[in-house]
């Protein structure tokens, strides 16, 4: 097995160039950088020096020990292996038996009372030589320079005095008057943008209904087109047969026609001069209206029925000013809504 003194030397090697060196089985040797201090009420300087101290807790192992040993003794590395594990298994059961072991030319290990390892380096170890290589340095301190001659410094004469012009006063408004003021002033403004919203609030709605809706839409929202009375008609007085013959009841298609537009349809089509894009295409305005409120349920369109024609009711869900934007907008639809806009089209009114 090999001896103390071979693994003392090896680390005292490995300690000039390593900060840390493994001892398998036990922990590692460290050395701690300590800087130049002064001492003796700062008359003297200890120069920088390196320690070395031991740890248990740095337990993993960075295998010097054993590449140095094998180098040195010319093992192999599982022989270099194996005579440090001995070494390490001796070491500890002399440590556990109370016994001091002595690394020559290194220190000292023993274990304590709380069955720790505890390690106390010489004070001549040398294991840095450009640090170690310094002396206590003694130093005296300087004798202090004897004062300068007193040469009195002789003021020039002093100027007349010239006091200071008082500043100019500052007037300064209460910053609670302002603050009512503002009070006030945002106050009214608010009360007239209320009472002007208020008195104009009918002809601006009413603008903005002839502008974007239709007469029929109109007459749709309010039950009659702006303007405008429902006319009052009585029904057509029933024929009158002759003596001795027989009148015959019109066909049930013309009377529904009758019903269902009492009036002449002259006064229901309007150019609107907009190019719209249309959903779907009828022949009854109630079909028509279903049509549209289901189209502003699912897709959230305003939809609008717009009466082109006898028994032609189309529903629009919008209007643009110029052909070019409607197809546009129509061709952006189709691409991204698999829907009710496959089949549109555009059409202008």
């Amino acid at each position: 097995m090999v001896e103390v003194s071979i693994i003392s030397a090896l680390l005292r090697q490995l300690l000039c160039t390593h900060n840390r060196v493994s001892l398998p089985g036990l922990g590692a040797f460290m050395v701690d950088f300590t800087p130049a201090s002064l001492i003796k009420g700062g008359r003297a300087m200890l120069p920088p020096s390196r320690c070395i101290t031991f740890s248990a807790a740095e337990t993993w192992n960075d295998g010097l020990l054993e590449q140095a040993l094998a180098k040195d003794r010319e093992y192999t590395p599982e022989g270099a292996q194996k005579q440090i594990a001995a070494f390490s298994q001796k070491l500890i059961e002399q440590l556990t038996a109370g016994r001091r072991i002595e690394f020559p030319e290194l220190g000292i290990m023993r274990m304590t009372a709380d069955r720790e390892w505890r390690f106390t380096p010489f004070e001549s170890v040398d294991v840095d030589a450009d640090s170690f290589g310094l002396l206590e340095l003694e130093m005296t301190p300087i004798s202090p320079e004897p004062p300068a001659p007193f040469n009195p410094v002789i003021p020039p004469p002093a100027l007349p005095y010239t006091p200071p012009r008082p500043p100019a006063p500052v007037v300064d408004f209460p910053t609670e008057n302002r603050r009512c003021n503002t009070v006030c002033w945002v106050l009214i403004v608010l009360l007239l943008l209320v009472v002007g919203g208020y008195i104009l609030r009918r002809p601006v709605i009413n603008y903005i209904e002839k502008s974007y809706y239709t007469p029929e839409e109109l007459e749709y929202l309010h039950g009659q087109t702006p303007g405008t009375k429902t006319p009052v008609t009585a029904p057509p007085p029933a024929p009158v047969a002759a003596p001795g013959t027989t009148v015959e009841p019109e066909p049930e298609f013309v009377q529904q026609k009758q019903e269902s537009h009492p009036v002449s349809n002259e006064g229901k089509t309007r150019r609107y001069e907009a190019f719209h894009i249309l959903l779907a295409q009828f022949n009854n305005d109630e079909e028509a209206k279903t049509y549209a409120q289901r189209i502003e349920d699912q897709i959230g369109y305003s939809a609008v029925v717009i009466h082109t024609g006898d028994n032609i009711y189309k529903v629009s869900v919008l209007r643009y000013p110029s052909q070019q934007e409607a197809e546009e907008i129509l061709a952006g639809l189709k691409s991204t809504d698999s829907g009710e806009f496959q089949n549109a089209w555009v059409e202008k009114y």
